[in-house]
């Protein structure tokens, strides 16, 4: 069973995956830049800013995602087909969360994923800022900017212990019925 040290690790290691891949997909390329436990952000471009909540027995927790605009610049437009930015900021939140949440189902935890929302600078909303556990900053470097996602929870040591048992289909995988 892993102590809490590894517990961090092993979550660091599925969001950054998530990120990677989820803009990979896009074409855009991310490169993980070490976490933090401030949110000393030194980029200040302008940011379209979204969240989301999640749980699971033994975790409870939000994310918030930070996407400069010049980073949803790059994304075709026929795979948009002319969204708002904040529409797609939307969207990559609940890809991203979609990807966290079928990794962990290999740790046999089954993640309930709240709806994603838009989020002001000021902070998250009342719900969110409830959320107990320190926060940790990711910020993941573009051509076009920092992209950074921040999350706050709680993660019981024994909610990641890897069984490897579950199968699910990952975004793109082909299913023949």
């Amino acid at each position: 069973m892993p102590n809490s040290l590894e517990s961090r690790v092993i979550f660091d290691a599925i969001l950054q995956s998530a990120a990677v891949g989820v803009f990979h997909s896009l074409n855009i390329a991310l490169a993980p830049m070490p976490r933090k436990a401030d949110d000393s952000d030194t980029e200040k471009e302008s940011k379209i800013l979204t969240q989301i909540s999640y749980e699971a027995p033994m975790i409870r927790g939000e994310l918030q995602l930070a996407i400069p605009s010049a980073v949803l610049g790059l994304i075709s437009r026929d795979r948009t087909h002319g969204a708002p930015p904040e529409d797609i900021a939307l969207d990559l939140t609940n890809k991203l969360m979609e990807r966290i949440r079928i990794r962990l189902t290999q740790f046999g935890t089954v993640l309930r994923v709240g709806l994603a929302a838009k989020a002001t600078p000021d902070g998250p909303n009342r719900e969110i800022a409830a959320t107990p556990g320190t926060p940790s900053h990711y910020s993941f470097r573009t051509l076009r900017g920092i992209v950074t996602i921040s999350t706050r929870g709680a993660i019981e040591p024994r909610a990641l212990s890897y069984s490897g048992a579950e199968r699910f289909f990952n975004e793109g995988d082909v299913i023949i019925f």
